[in-house]
């Protein structure tokens, strides 16, 4: 992959590649937005969570714990769709989603059936390696 994925769409619209890893958002935006003839290819997508957090000793923790209830709720999380193609990660969530934009989610159940589940502990052990092995194959 040259570049990264936030830069896959004008690396594919300028036809520097033909194919690449991407956030599905931006591709979704590409295609939506600005009219560009892009495909998302869902067979073996990656996919991993964003976790949300309330540290330890937090001054506002009553209402911290307030909004992660709210936004944990089915009825809210397809909210987000509205304005991205990042799905709810609660099954329950998806009776919710516009059907219009459910084909273009990654977590739709028909786009989950080949999707792999990141490894965050193998990224963290393995990250610098792999890019320094990716760099020298690039420079050949």
């Amino acid at each position: 992959m040259v570049g990264n994925r936030c830069q896959a769409p004008q690396l594919l619209a300028d036809g520097e590649v033909t194919i690449t890893s991407a956030y599905n958002g931006r591709i979704y935006n590409a295609v939506k937005k600005e009219g560009k003839n892009f495909v998302t290819i869902w067979d073996g997508q990656v996919w991993d969570y964003a976790p949300v957090a309330i540290l330890k000793g937090s001054p506002h923790k009553k209402a911290a714990m307030q909004l992660v209830a709210f936004i944990a709720r089915p009825d809210i999380m397809p909210r987000l769709t509205q304005h991205i193609s990042y799905g709810p990660v609660r099954i329950s969530a998806m009776a919710y989603v516009d059907p219009s934009v459910k084909a273009d989610l990654g977590t739709s159940s028909e786009h989950m059936k080949t999707a792999l589940q990141s490894d965050t502990e193998f990224w963290a052990d393995h990250s610098d390696e792999l890019k320094n092995r990716f760099s020298t194959w690039l420079s050949r």
